[in-house]
């Protein structure tokens, strides 16, 4: 497990979950955050003797250690991102109040946009922008023309290390957040892929998805010449099941059918509902003789299933082995008339095309 995996499970953070941005770049925000408050209370303590200016920062490590702990524990975004804005808010008001940073006091309030409309939201974010610029335009005036005093080199230093670091982290954070959206636009796109490619009841391939893959095989069989059979399969006197049991319990049968084909056909062979109780198998590399036995095991399995509903069902299958004059719509019909012609002959057995032009079983 990677060291960002150990840290997502330490802080039960889950990528699906659509506030998954919001939590992330909020821990991560306050955990520097809180490095940084108590590292310069530290050194306006010891190195400029503020101890007014360490106070209010190690006030400030304080609720911001409480924040982490109340978003760990309740899961709250919605209050985190509030207080996080407003402790940013405090810090840089106080911050432009008290003269601290001098010149680089209005590229350090350059952080609070981007942390206020990520945090908050388009609408409540632009609210807080303006007020917070606002008080902090009026603060910063009057302390300039009020209680300007030299800049000494400790603060020369200090804003010299800050105006990358803090420049760098904002680009970090954008990057972070446009990461994690575009990974989020690539699940919700795959998981919308799938969507619209399965059928909703069984989980199988749907129709369009199946005469796509019976394309792909048509194409893959004229370029390399190899054998593969289409089958479709339809259960026996479905409807009998449906109005004697009802429809919940016919969908029943349809599902555990669904998970036989899973247990039985290869991982290369492609399984689709064609429709109703109808399904569709292509098995690719595969000729007529051992489609024909694949499927007699498959018809025998079904027969000797005990669902859990009690029902008994059997199927009819037609086979018919591609042939190099087929579309995807003449081989599928192919299949299908020796399907009519297993039903015609008793149901529940496995007929092939070549059963059907021979009129025999």
């Amino acid at each position: 497990m990677s060291r960002l995996e150990r840290i997502h499970d330490y802080l039960e953070l889950n990528r699906r979950d659509p506030e998954y941005n919001r939590f992330f770049i909020s821990y991560i925000f306050l955990f520097f955050a809180l490095g940084f408050l108590a590292v310069f209370a530290l050194i306006e303590i010891f190195l400029l003797d503020d101890r007014h200016w360490a106070l209010i920062l190690a006030l400030l490590a304080l609720i911001c250690s409480g924040t982490i702990y109340y978003l760990f524990t309740t899961k709250d975004i919605g209050a985190a991102s509030h207080l996080t804005t407003a402790i940013l808010a405090v810090f840089l008001l106080t911050q432009g109040a008290m003269g601290q940073a001098h010149e680089s006091t209005f590229m350090m309030a350059a952080i609070f946009p981007g942390v206020a409309l990520f945090l908050l939201g388009h609408r409540r974010g632009a609210l807080y922008v303006l007020l917070f610029f606002a008080t902090f335009g009026l603060l910063f005036w009057w302390n300039m023309t009020v209680s300007v005093g030299p800049v000494s080199q400790v603060d020369v230093a200090i804003n010299t290390i800050l105006t990358p670091v803090i420049i760098t982290l904002q680009l970090f954070f954008y990057e972070i957040a446009r990461k994690g959206a575009n990974d989020e636009n690539a699940r919700l796109v795959e998981y919308l892929e799938i969507l619209s490619s399965k059928d909703g009841l069984t989980g199988l391939w749907n129709r369009r998805l199946s005469d796509g893959f019976l394309e792909q095989e048509i194409a893959r069989s004229q370029r390399q010449g190899n054998r593969f059979s289409v089958a479709i399969l339809d259960i026996d006197h479905f409807k009998k099941v449906n109005d004697a049991y009802g429809h919940a319990e016919g969908d029943t049968v349809l599902k555990e059918i669904a998970q036989e084909f899973r247990t039985i056909v290869r991982v290369q062979d492609k399984v689709g509902r064609w429709g109703g109780e109808e399904f569709i198998v292509i098995c690719s590399d595969t000729g007529i003789e051992d489609a024909v036995a694949l499927f007699n095991r498959i018809r025998a399995r079904i027969e000797g299933h005990d669902f859990s509903n009690g029902v008994n069902v059997t199927v009819s299958i037609g086979v018919a082995e591609y042939r190099a004059s087929d579309s995807p719509t003449t081989l599928a019909a192919r299949a299908d008339k020796a399907l009519y012609h297993a039903k015609q002959h008793g149901r529940n057995r496995v007929c092939t095309y070549k059963q059907f032009i021979e009129g025999r079983v």
